[in-house]
């Protein structure tokens, strides 16, 4: 019989105690952001907490009003799939249904298990881009499942390499995270997940980046009130900013080739703006300047015809030279007077 002393010492199972408020809910992530969408969030998911055994059904006031959307996809069951499914066939594009049957939803929720999705939805909205909805971590790149679990403040422990794997190889268990992540994407609040991996020579795939995730606009216009309008007026203020930062880096060249951006530089010297509508040239001097810019499409074509190997500025040039030789003398200073 083996003496206590020298059996192999086991990692007791240890439950990570939690309390049942508010602010224990809320990840350090989200409770020191600045977003308005996230501060807004915060009062509102943290309620999902304290209503999980009643997800299913929305509360209404005295008057009939909805005080709190029902969020029965949060009871949903994982649907397992049978060998034959298409959707575990290895290559190609599964598709997106199946009709493997579903099993019955839960009943209610565990406090634990919904603690760790609460604090799951708050530490991807902290890092979300509102534009294009994708899930980013603040230090760089696609958020992790190993850095999710670090921001909300989840369970994760080193685990050692198996049997077939590089001994060097060291990686992180993270069930709690993994099963918060699984439970969001059945309920469609993470609607979009692109995995990266790469294949092995010996067929098996392994992962080489975290997986692209997005969150669900429809996950907050359900909340509707103060979240809807907040979410929305955020989102379009950022579009728009993003645009007008856009625009300027296009008109500034950012981002152009430099063959591109030198030909459009030379054609702003070269080309003059026609005058505006209505309004006369200043002096004399300026009179045919306008006209000058507009050249004809026949006469452009024309010229390309003949020099096929000339860019846009050349065929600009030669056809703004064709048009101030047809066009007849202004008359200058060096012409002699009528009077005399």
């Amino acid at each position: 019989m083996i003496a206590a002393e020298e059996a192999a010492p086991r990692r007791t199972p240890t439950r990570r105690p939690h309390r049942p408020d508010a602010p224990y809910l809320v990840p350090s992530i989200a409770a020191g952001h600045r977003d308005p969408v996230v501060r807004e969030l915060c009062d509102l998911v943290t309620q999902l907490y304290f209503r999980r055994g009643a997800l299913g059904n929305p509360l209404l006031n005295r008057l009939g009003d909805i005080l709190f959307p029902a969020f029965g996809e949060l009871l949903r069951k994982p649907q397992e799939h049978s060998p034959e499914c298409p959707k575990r066939q290895p290559g190609g594009k599964k598709p997106q249904h199946c009709d493997c049957p579903r099993p019955p939803d839960h009943a209610r929720r565990r406090s634990d298990f919904m603690e760790a999705v609460v604090r799951s939805i708050l530490a991807l909205a902290s890092c979300c881009n509102w534009i294009t909805m994708e899930i980013l971590d603040p230090s760089g790149g696609y958020l992790s499942v190993a850095r999710l679990a670090e921001l909300a403040d989840l369970p994760h422990h080193m685990v050692a390499p198996g049997e077939d794997d590089d001994p060097r190889r060291r990686r992180y268990r993270m069930d709690t995270a993994e099963r918060a992540l699984r439970l969001l994407r059945d309920a469609h609040i993470l609607p979009f997940t692109k995995q990266h991996r790469e294949e092995l020579e010996d067929g098996r795939h392994t992962s080489t980046a975290p997986a692209l995730r997005k969150l669900s606009v429809h996950f907050f216009l359900k909340w509707g009130g103060r979240l809807a309008e907040v979410f929305k007026s955020r989102r379009r203020a950022l579009k728009k900013a993003a645009e007008r930062l856009e625009g300027q880096a296009s008109r500034a060249g950012v981002g152009v080739d430099l063959g591109v951006r030198e030909e459009l530089g030379q054609l702003r010297k070269k080309v003059s703006p026609p005058p505006a509508p209505g309004r006369a040239p200043a002096d004399e001097s300026q009179r045919g300047r306008g006209t000058l810019s507009r050249v004809p499409i026949e006469m452009a074509d024309a010229i390309h015809e003949e020099h096929p190997d000339w860019d846009l500025g050349q065929v600009m040039t030669e056809a703004r030279q064709r048009m101030r030789e047809r066009q007849p003398p202004t008359g200058g200073s060096s012409e002699p007077s009528s009077s005399k």
